[in-house]
């Protein structure tokens, strides 16, 4: 092939081989497209129920950032989560749950961080070290301070559980806890947990206060004022469309006791 090149010589060669050195670029063009596209990341599954706070809290997170993830959706009042299937990803069989490029995440704060981290909105953290050490001390806090009362009261009035003693009283002290340690800053009001600014800190608390709406219990938060004020300044932030959206299955829920109390009531 050298030999007939070199007795072509290197004008003529380059002049007829015009044609094939354009289609060999475009090969090759497809063949680097493709080797991109192949190593390209693919979306995070998230595995969730709406009715699940931390999983509404992820949601709202990802839908408001624009962040692409595939989903699989579970009815937990059906226990649609306990099955063989979901087992072998989880075997806690908890939501939310996120799977991203092979690695398994639980735990919602986790996910928050791992989310933040890997798509750079840092500013769900906190915005300097104080708002950030705000957010931080709220999830220590959250799980028995807030979660913890909001649940006995669902769960009770959904019928899973018995009413604990005082459960109601408890979130009543919860919320008046949320206000005094995260929602003031000596003797100004605070717009958000961290300050000035929404953090992930936010979605999580106000998932959990918006799940008592679904049994008619927003009475508990709503009578404070700030709270409520706080609760509204996330609604705005979050945006009417995205509320609704992801407020579904709490509405659902809500009209569900609101027919059962109408109902009662006739009786």
């Amino acid at each position: 092939m050298d030999n007939v090149e070199k007795e072509i010589g290197a004008a003529i060669h380059k002049e007829a081989s015009v044609s094939i050195v354009a289609t060999r670029k475009s090969f090759e063009a497809k063949a680097k497209g493709a080797s991109q596209q192949k190593g390209a990341s693919s979306a995070p599954m998230l595995y969730y129920d709406l009715i699940s706070q931390p999983s509404r809290a992820i949601f709202m997170f990802l839908k408001k950032e624009g962040i692409k993830f595939d989903s699989k959706v579970f009815d937990l009042f059906k226990g649609e989560h306990k099955n063989a299937e979901y087992k072998k990803v989880n075997e806690d069989q908890t939501v939310p749950f996120l799977v991203d490029e092979g690695s398994p995440f639980g735990e919602s704060a986790a996910i928050f961080q791992y989310l933040i981290e890997k798509y750079q909105k840092t500013s769900w953290l906190g915005s300097d070290i104080v708002s950030r050490t705000r957010v931080t001390q709220f999830l220590h806090w959250h799980h028995q301070g807030l979660r913890k009362h909001c649940v006995d009261v669902f769960l009770a009035a959904m019928g899973f559980k018995p009413e604990t003693e005082g459960a109601r009283e408890n979130v009543t002290k919860a919320v008046d806890c949320l206000e005094k340690r995260f929602l003031t800053e000596g003797k100004a009001n605070k717009k958000f947990i961290g300050g000035a600014n929404i953090s992930f800190a936010d979605l999580m608390a106000y998932a959990e206060l918006q799940q008592l709406s679904g049994v008619l219990e927003e009475g508990l938060y709503t009578k404070n004022a700030k709270v409520k004020a706080w609760m509204d300044n996330v609604e705005k932030e979050l945006g009417a469309a995205l509320h609704k959206e992801a407020s579904v299955s709490i509405v659902a829920t809500r009209k569900n006791h609101e027919a059962k109390a109408k109902g009662a009531s006739k009786k």
